[in-house]
């Protein structure tokens, strides 16, 4: 049987269990504000596929949307698998550096395609 109780991990202090309790409702919250708002009540919401075409015409919103949909997970994983292995051996600092550095260059690689394929299409 799977325990679905939730309780602070090991080396958690009830402070950060807390905020991760509050942090996911939070989230949840958003989502629904941001369903019902936006695609409901909203003057010319997104309800038909013409609607979210014409949205998504403008480059900008593409843009946006593609480092936020695509640059998260890869942000996700460069930290996972890195991270594991430099908390170890190295200063938190390091690891911290090059974390940044690897998002740095990842929005940067997506921009500068981004706009190229832009500047093709247009």
């Amino acid at each position: 049987m799977i325990n679905t109780k939730s309780a602070p991990q090991p080396g958690e202090n009830t402070w950060l269990w807390l905020i991760k309790i509050l942090t996911g409702a939070l989230i949840i919250i958003l989502l629904l504000v941001h369903f019902i708002v936006n695609h409901l009540i909203a003057e010319g919401a997104l309800l038909t596929y013409e609607d979210v075409i014409t949205y998504f015409s403008n480059p900008w919103i593409v843009l946006i949307s593609g480092i936020l949909i695509g640059g998260s997970p890869c942000v996700l994983l460069i930290m996972s698998t890195i991270g594991t292995s430099l908390t170890m051996v190295e200063k938190k600092s390091k690891y911290l550096m090059i974390g940044l550095g690897l998002i740095l260059g990842l929005i940067s690689a997506y921009i500068l395609v981004s706009l190229l394929f832009l500047t093709l299409i247009s």
